[in-house]
């Protein structure tokens, strides 16, 4: 016969919350934890890493159909965070998630805030398709989206899921940090 140990709904339930708020913390100010990274062995993908002053790399592997389409197949799917899947992505997934699926340039899973530390600074008045925006909330980044041109970039909405948004908003126009550019 099997006894039931007094709380351990309890223990098991706190050990749940635990987990959950450590994996899913996704594009909360606080999120300057670094996720796995889910690297494929595919060798024609370009790796992102910090760019170099003397890096000609352009936006050319880009082109605005394709990442139009790829964006827009996700388009309303909903927050999740950590999320990476249809199921439900954050900010950052979404990002990780749209270049995975482009399969030409490979960043790594991780934070808002430590993509923010990729690629090379570019005025919003050069932005180009693709480059990822940047937002800050109480000193922190917190938010990362992906710059589609016309001033609109494309991200995961805490409330909306994914959607695109205008840099003219209120909100984010009060919050934009910059733009980087990671190709």
């Amino acid at each position: 016969m099997s006894k039931h140990i007094p709380g351990i709904r309890s223990v098991i339930g706190i050990g749940i919350f635990v987990l959950l708020f450590i994996v899913g913390n996704g594009c909360s100010p606080n999120s300057s934890h670094v996720r796995p990274s889910y690297r494929s062995a595919e060798p024609q993908k370009k790796v992102a890493t910090p760019f170099k002053e003397d890096d000609k790399k352009t936006n050319q592997d880009i082109e605005q159909g394709e990442l139009k389409r790829v964006v827009d197949s996700y388009k309303g799917v909903r927050y999740r965070p950590g999320g990476t899947t249809i199921r439900g992505m954050d900010c950052s997934g979404f990002v990780w998630k749209v270049f995975s699926t482009l399969g030409r340039i490979e960043i790594p899973r991780t934070s808002s805030a430590e993509l923010y530390k990729m690629g090379r600074s570019v005025p919003l008045s050069k932005a180009r398709l693709g480059d990822l925006v940047f937002f800050k909330r109480r000193g922190r980044i917190f938010h990362v989206g992906i710059y589609m041109g016309n001033n609109m970039f494309a991200h995961a909405s805490s409330k909306q899921g994914i959607i695109y948004t205008s840099l003219d908003s209120d909100y984010f126009k009060r919050r934009f940090v910059g733009v980087r550019r990671i190709y």
